[in-house]
């Protein structure tokens, strides 16, 4: 934990370059979301990542890269949803395989604490209707490659995989998680694509 942390907690002891981004994969899963970061070292980088899920379940047949990740079936999943939302903090950081700030373009590996706060509305049986609300703590790893595209905008791709800390209570085994991704037919394993565009503050 101590990791995962130490990124966030040397904002306020760093000069180094700041960027606001989004992740622009995250759109069609009817999630909008903004991030920020802060280079404190040339190999560290310091992260915050904030989103809100509209309602997935109007969106997961525009999915198609949550898709491709699991093994689901959306028909058993959502069939009896009537809407899913909520929203994440992730707070992080980025181990970045450079020794210099001069390089600009570098692969990277991350390491992140995700809370999720999910709203479900959903049938049980033919006409009870269930709603509920659920905070969900998970650890979140990724792999990717940072590069630089002109003097201000930054791009990275990331592969990202998350657990659930504790269980849960959700309603489904095959279900989306704000900030982790979409879970396989039960396991507790949230895998994702993150493609983020950032821009430098002055």
């Amino acid at each position: 934990m101590l990791f995962v942390f130490s990124g966030v907690f040397c904002f306020a002891q760093s000069d180094g370059r700041q960027f606001i981004g989004i992740n622009l994969l995250q759109l069609p899963t009817s999630t909008l979301n903004l991030n920020y970061s802060k280079e404190i070292h040339p190999y560290l980088t310091g992260h915050i990542d904030v989103g809100y899920t509209r309602d997935y379940v109007s969106a997961h047949e525009k999915d198609l890269l949550g898709k491709y990740l699991t093994d689901h079936n959306f028909q058993y999943g959502y069939n009896r949803h009537r809407e899913q939302s909520g929203e994440y903090l992730k707070l992080g950081t980025y181990f970045n395989a450079r020794r210099t700030y001069i390089q600009t373009s570098y692969f990277r590996l991350g390491l992140f604490i995700t809370n999720s706060i999910v709203y479900e509305d959903y049938l049980i049986g033919d006409d009870v209707r269930a709603l509920h609300t659920l905070y969900i703590v998970g650890v979140s790893g990724s792999c990717g490659y940072e590069l630089q595209i002109s003097s201000r905008f930054k791009v990275s791709l990331d592969y990202q995989i998350s657990s659930s800390i504790f269980k849960n209570d959700l309603s489904t085994n095959e279900c989306f998680v704000p900030g982790m991704g979409l879970s396989g037919k039960g396991r507790n394993l949230y895998p994702m694509v993150l493609l983020n565009i950032k821009y430098e503050l002055k």
